[in-house]
């Protein structure tokens, strides 16, 4: 979706029109599959206002999660200090900031990201978890709070893009977008 689009759905949502309506008006620019997905993506600014402590609360944990992965490589090179591996001990850190940044902004197909990738990352932890016994502690630091970022992520997926399926918006019956 063109960015110029973007911003026309962002400015007609902002003023108050319904996403049918815009989908309607911008059907003939770009194509209708894609156009709806970029509606279905955009949340209401009302939604935005409704939800916006638990994007917050979203923002920060991946922002924690940032931090302590940050830590933790830092640690990791302080004992084997090797120059090579700076970028990949800051690629963690850096991605997880991107995702904050674009929860921060409710771009909607974020949240999917985020709780597939928190999924991983939670499995990971689990993993690892079963193989060292003595480090509960830093599980409930560093993977714990993973946990509470998919459910939050998923959620705001539900409330804030109801109408996303699995590959782009829902349809009914009769074949129309769902939004």
């Amino acid at each position: 979706m063109p960015k110029p689009t973007h911003r026309i759905i962002e400015e007609k949502l902002n003023s108050g029109a319904k996403k049918q309506e815009i989908f309607d008006e911008l059907r003939g620019t770009t194509s209708a599959g894609s156009l709806a997905r970029s509606l279905v993506l955009t949340p209401y600014p009302s939604d935005r206002e409704a939800h916006h402590g638990l994007n917050n609360a979203l923002f920060l944990l991946i922002l924690y999660f940032a931090l302590v992965k940050a830590i933790m490589a830092a640690d990791a090179l302080i004992e084997n200090p090797i120059f090579y591996a700076i970028p990949f001990a800051a690629f963690i850190p850096v991605c997880s900031v991107l995702l904050a940044t674009e929860v921060r902004k409710y771009s909607g197909y974020i949240y999917r990201v985020v709780y597939v990738v928190g999924a991983l990352v939670f499995i990971e932890g689990i993993h690892y978890q079963l193989g060292v016994h003595d480090s509960w502690l830093k599980w409930l630091v560093s993977d714990a709070p993973v946990l509470a970022g998919i459910v939050i992520a998923w959620r705001l997926e539900r409330l804030l893009c109801p109408g996303l399926g699995i590959i782009g918006a829902k349809k009914g019956r009769a074949g129309e977008y769902i939004f």
